[in-house]
């Protein structure tokens, strides 16, 4: 069963509850009127050929860890260039 988060209409309080998919939402805790399911941010790793595996993130830092993953496909490009360049000269 997933954990879902949750905030009250009328007061706004936030929580977390267990619930199964089918579940309707649940009454606020402090106040027992209707709520609304909120989007959670999750993270996961996600696992591709070569045994590699990628750390998926959502939210604020899914752009920070994009670049960070470019630079280092740029820097191992790079990195292979200058190797052959080397290789080349000897």
């Amino acid at each position: 069963m997933p954990l879902y988060d949750f905030r009250c209409l009328s007061c706004g309080f936030e929580f977390e509850d267990l619930l199964k998919i089918s579940d309707s939402n649940p009454k606020c805790p402090e106040c027992n009127l209707d709520t609304q399911k909120l989007i959670s941010r999750f993270s996961g790793v996600v696992t591709g050929s070569e045994h590699r595996s990628l750390d998926c993130i959502v939210g604020a830092d899914a752009e920070k860890r994009w670049q960070a993953i470019e630079k280092r496909k740029v820097d191992r490009r790079n990195n292979v260039i200058q190797k052959r360049t080397i290789k080349d000269k000897d």
